[in-house]
């Protein structure tokens, strides 16, 4: 179908977005967080074993952090977007919440 509707259009932008960012978070979190715990553990003198588990429980911690703070953020920008207009137009609040969500 050439035409598409709004909300169509709006759904497929919204998961070529989430896929991104599930992406980013995911080298972010390799980068950022793990790589230096690991090297940071190893030269504390822990094993590798060691200080590949400690690694993988830093890892798990952070996710749980990532999703609690998704779980608030995503009320905080359903409220924003339910009734005040000042700030800017529906599409711009729908814009807002929906990246707060997929973050």
């Amino acid at each position: 179908m050439a035409f598409s509707s709004r909300k169509e259009n709006r759904q497929h932008q919204s998961h070529r977005h989430a896929a991104w960012t599930g992406h980013a978070v995911t080298i972010g979190i390799a980068l950022v967080v793990l790589g230096p715990a690991f090297i940071g553990l190893k030269a504390e003198g822990l094993g590798e074993h060691d200080a590949a588990m400690m690694t993988w429980y830093i890892g798990m911690a952070t996710m749980v952090v990532i999703g609690i703070i998704k779980v608030l953020f995503s009320f905080i920008g359903t409220m924003g977007s339910a009734g005040c207009s000042a700030g800017g137009s529906a599409s711009d609040r729908w814009l807002a919440s929906d990246w707060l969500l997929s973050a």
